[in-house]
């Protein structure tokens, strides 16, 4: 069964076939490392830089 991520600007790129991570995109190893400004998910991003504050 393929899990889609709708929500994810990187799914198709990541390749993966399944995505575990919906909601919980920072979790993701590809979604931590490749998040750039043309592909944030902006409730994820808010999250990243509360933790780092």
């Amino acid at each position: 069964m393929k899990i889609i991520n709708d929500r994810c600007p990187l799914y198709d790129e990541c390749g993966r076939k399944k995505c575990e991570y919906q909601f919980r995109e920072l979790d993701c190893p590809y979604y931590w490392a490749n998040a750039r400004p043309d592909a944030e998910i902006p409730d994820q991003e808010t999250i990243r830089y509360e933790k780092h504050d």
